[in-house]
């Protein structure tokens, strides 16, 4: 928005205006910091977060070096100083890699809401755990190297030292972790730190696509997390827990629910064979259904896990309880679970309002945006889902992904608006740990009703250079654009060209993508209509390399 300025007096001796200095502001509250704004100041906790939503995080104090704050009270300090003066460094290259990664890394891998994991939590385990040090700097120089080309995948090079350098760091960050005792014996606190070194792992091998490599190290931190979760529940005193480490276990549960939900959203039939079978008390015991929602973030990581539980449901990887402990038949199993999953719905949609009232009224706040958009697709899949677990196909009701799609443009405008442009005019590529709007995009591109809104999808896609986690916004572009090109040569071929102008017939639409990963920045993807799974014929192939 332009603003008018008033024109300087251009009368005799004109005087220039010199800018009165004033000591910028340090004393502002943790969250206003990361968001750039100002603060009030209010304590304990400030207006400009409250009247928001949002969870204040306090007031920075002086740093304490010997210990880290206990896990059940908000955090001030997320750092004890610079990094290149802690003396924690090997070399200049580890302290700036960890220095972008605490300055501009984090802002991203948070996606739209703040994360005591990534911002907080991880920062501090880096002081006590040199394999989780190791990991952040190497996720720092591979984010670096993202974030300084034009597309989402930088080419390799031989002469690439960010590259070189991230690996030498992964293998140090391996190799702490090889020194821990045999599994037999390994603590509560070894196990956070394997698994907090699975999501640094996880990120690197997205930000490198090598998508196969992330899944592994996914699944290896959610076997970890059940090993962990009933590690806890024998303890005889469970709040014992919160002072082993720095990363808690409610951060660990939340941030690999987010990773489950992109992981169930792409894997092939084979990886969902060999996946961890989710059990029952990960997912139910979620600390944001019974507990005060006191900020949108409660919100979002209430409605993640109950997206979580649906796609668990639909691919079945969940653990479904016994049909005696329910009093009813094997068969009516399905059915209570779906109409459970029904039910927390509208019951959390119900609190939402009754909360956070004007949460759809907030057409400027990203993270307002980002809690309706993954409440529709909750939504979304309730209704494309039956009590059995089979996932049906809708392509006649335009409704539900007219409201993805303009949930997704608000947020691209508000990315836009916000977001710093690299040289020669192209958008700054941006990664997200979290769950983010790229899939979203790819489930209008491939399963809405009408090639209009199909097409404004995959445009999106192609011109962002944006990734999700798992998903890569023009990997998925391509691959929504080729499935619409198979629809639309096969309903030529039988019902001729005038049949697609606006609407593919639902015999010819893809009903089933499958995805496999033959290798590093290459993917496989199979492509099934209605036609060729009533005819039992194999569907299209297709190979994709960036």
């Amino acid at each position: 928005m332009m603003v008018a300025q008033r024109q300087p007096d251009r009368g005799a001796n004109p005087k220039p205006r010199v800018r009165t200095w004033r000591p910028k502001s340090t004393t502002g509250c943790l969250t206003c910091k990361i968001r750039r704004v100002k603060c009030d100041e209010a304590k304990p906790s400030c207006n400009r977060c409250s009247s928001t939503g949002r969870k204040c995080d306090g007031y920075a104090s002086p740093p304490q070096p010997a210990s880290f704050p206990m896990a059940t009270s908000p955090v001030t300090s997320v750092s004890p100083s610079h990094p290149l003066s802690c003396g924690r460094f090997a070399s200049k290259e580890e302290g700036e890699s960890f220095d972008f990664f605490m300055k501009y890394a984090v802002r991203d891998l948070c996606g739209f809401f703040n994360s005591p994991f990534w911002q907080r939590e991880l920062l501090q385990a880096t002081h006590y755990h040199p394999a989780i040090r190791h990991g952040v700097i190497a996720v720092g120089a591979m984010h670096r190297r993202y974030a300084s080309g034009e597309d989402c995948a930088a080419a390799d090079k031989v002469s690439d030292k960010q590259l070189t350098f991230a690996l030498e760091q992964t293998n140090k960050a391996i190799q702490e972790l090889t020194k821990s005792p045999e599994a037999a014996s390994v603590t509560e606190t070894q196990l956070k730190t394997i698994m907090t070194c699975c999501i640094l792992f996880s990120t690197l091998a997205c930000l490198h696509c090598e998508q196969q490599e992330a899944l592994n190290h996914i699944r290896c931190g959610l076997k970890l997390m059940k090993e962990l979760i009933g590690m806890v529940m024998c303890l005889e005193d469970p709040f014992a827990s919160l002072y082993s480490h720095p990363v808690t276990l409610k951060s660990l549960r939340q941030t690999f629910l987010g990773l489950n939900v992109q992981a169930l959203s792409m894997m092939s039939s084979t990886d969902l064979a060999h996946w961890e079978i989710i059990p029952a008390y990960f997912l139910e015991n979620c600390p944001t259904f019974l507990t005060p929602w006191v900020s949108l973030e409660c919100t979002q990581h209430y409605f993640e896990s109950l997206l979580s539980n649906v796609l668990a449901f639909i691919q079945g990887t969940m653990e479904l309880p016994s049909a005696d402990s329910l009093e009813t038949t094997d068969e009516n199993v399905s059915e209570f679970v779906f109409a459970q999953l029904q039910q927390r719905f509208h019951t959390g949609i119900a609190r939402l309002h009754r909360t956070f009232p004007d949460v759809y009224s907030r057409t400027a706040d990203a993270d307002a945006i980002s809690v309706r958009l993954i409440c529709a697709q909750v939504e979304l899949f309730l209704m494309m889902t039956s009590p059995e677990g089979v996932r049906g196909d809708r392509f006649d009701d335009e409704g539900p992904f007219e409201v993805l799609m303009d949930l997704v443009v608000r947020l691209e405008e508000l990315r836009v608006r916000h977001q710093e442009f690299a040289g020669g005019g192209f958008p700054r590529p941006v990664y997200s740990s979290t769950h983010g709007p790229s899939y979203t995009l790819f489930l209008v591109a491939t399963r809405a009703p009408t090639l209009q809104l199909r097409k404004k999808a995959i445009g999106i896609l192609l011109k962002n250079p944006r990734r999700d986690g798992l998903w890569d916004g023009p990997w998925a572009g391509m691959i929504a654009q080729e499935a619409m090109t198979l629809e639309e040569n096969a309903a030529r071929k039988v019902l001729g060209s005038e049949a697609v102008e606006q609407q593919i017939p639902s015999q010819f639409r893809i009903r089933e993508i499958r995805f496999s990963y033959p290798g590093p920045k290459k993917v496989t993807v199979e492509f099934w209509n209605e036609r060729a799974i009533e005819r039992g014929e194999r569907g299209w192939i297709k190979h994709f390399t960036k």
